[in-house]
């Protein structure tokens, strides 16, 4: 049987994206579980499956970003943001509609822009080593 190759389909998946990957995913297992429905009645149900979509893809960014960057650069600090940012809203006893982790997935870009500024610090700081003589 021949091999057919589709255009911009690896072959093989990178470890960085499995890492980020399964490391999003007990985020999103805790999304799902807590059941945060962010539906308006009256809403249109495109939009309802739209913003659903954003927040699932924002909860398996919020974890696993800084453990990709991990796993590619070696930088330590996305780690610690996140584990600042996601322990205490996720061990926090409270109703099912957590203010915490319903805004910390809604506002998951501004998280993954910490992540990377962070991390582009620490990598600047470790390997060029000549930012204003810090180190």
């Amino acid at each position: 049987m021949a091999r057919v190759s589709l255009p911009f389909v690896p072959t093989t998946v990178p470890r960085t994206v499995v890492a980020g990957l399964l490391a999003g995913l007990p985020v999103v297992a805790v999304y799902l579980w807590r059941g945060f429905s962010l539906a308006s009645f009256g809403e249109e149900p495109a939009l309802t499956l739209l913003r659903q979509g954003f927040m699932l893809v924002g909860s398996a960014a919020v974890a696993g970003v800084p453990v990709a960057l991990y796993v590619r650069y070696g930088t330590v600090s996305p780690l610690v943001v996140a584990s600042v940012l996601l322990v205490p809203t996720l061990l926090e006893r409270s109703p099912p509609e957590t203010p915490a982790f319903g805004l910390l997935l809604l506002f998951w870009p501004v998280c993954v822009a910490v992540y990377l500024a962070v991390a582009g610090v620490e990598y600047t700081l470790r390997h060029d080593g000549s930012v204003a003589g810090l180190w």
